[in-house]
């Protein structure tokens, strides 16, 4: 698995506070047929993702 920093940011009631977190995800690869369109990708949750 590769170690990636995630750089976000969170609103606070006395504006913005920046906040770093480190994150460990395996690498996934995914095949689709020759002509597939990938027309919306969506992320639900910490790991999954969704293709349509």
């Amino acid at each position: 698995s590769k170690r990636r920093r995630l750089l976000y940011t969170r609103q606070t009631q006395d504006g913005t506070d920046a906040a770093e977190e480190d994150i460990s995800a395996p690498l996934s690869l995914v095949t689709v047929c020759l002509g597939t369109k990938v027309t919306m990708v969506a992320t639900g949750g910490r790991h999954t993702l969704a293709l349509s």
